[in-house]
């Protein structure tokens, strides 16, 4: 009988040891996972302070740079020096108070109330492209729409529907096409044609 008490005394032991160990490495591993926790927390302020001091420098860098040359906004980001910007500033756009198609005689350019001049930044509104002029040549009978549509803007191919006639400039976009000789409001020729503005100094 002593022996069982005996064997029952040393399995509390064994038991009580275990639960002892199991304890401690619970306690162990939380520990190890807070100071894990502490180190990312640390690790992560490091690199925001880092981030921090490279935006700081960038941010002195940029005024600095604003101190020598001005951005430009209207070329793409261009940069365009102080005598440079007093340029811009002085253009402006304007448009043709009158519109009109001339022949290759007629000057180009915008036009004025007191200054007629065949307008060379013409716009169509229905296919919406830019009009396009051929000088001393003339459109052939055979052009048609089709044709514009498959071969605008490629002048090596629509000038394959041109004959050269002297004093004659030949205009279309994707749409439309004519020829003239002479000034003429553009509204006889095609009502979606229209000045886009010209650049031009206050």
């Amino acid at each position: 009988m002593e022996d069982i008490d005996d064997l029952l005394d040393d399995a509390e032991l064994v038991a009580n040891s275990t639960k002892e160990r199991s304890e401690k490495t619970v306690i162990n591993f939380n520990n190890t996972k807070s100071r894990n926790q502490v180190k990312k927390i640390d690790d992560m302020r490091d690199l925001m302070d880092e981030i921090d001091e490279v935006l700081a420098d960038k941010s002195e860098e940029r005024r600095l740079s604003n101190q020598t040359h001005i951005k430009g906004t209207l070329s793409g980001g261009k940069r365009y020096f102080p005598g440079e910007l007093k340029e811009k500033d002085n253009q402006q756009w304007k448009k043709c108070a009158q519109v009109y198609v001339g022949g290759s005689n007629s000057s180009l350019g915008l036009s004025t109330v007191i200054s007629i001049r065949a307008c060379d930044a013409l716009m169509c509104t229905k296919c919406d492209l830019r009009v396009i002029h051929f000088e001393n040549m003339s459109w052939i009978d055979t052009v048609d729409y089709l044709f514009l549509r498959n071969n605008y803007p490629d002048r090596k191919k629509l000038v394959q529907s041109l004959q050269g006639r002297t004093g004659i400039r030949s205009y279309c976009c994707q749409c439309t096409f004519t020829s003239a000789a002479d000034v003429k409001p553009v509204n006889h020729v095609s009502t979606s044609w229209m000045c886009s503005k010209h650049k031009t100094v206050k």
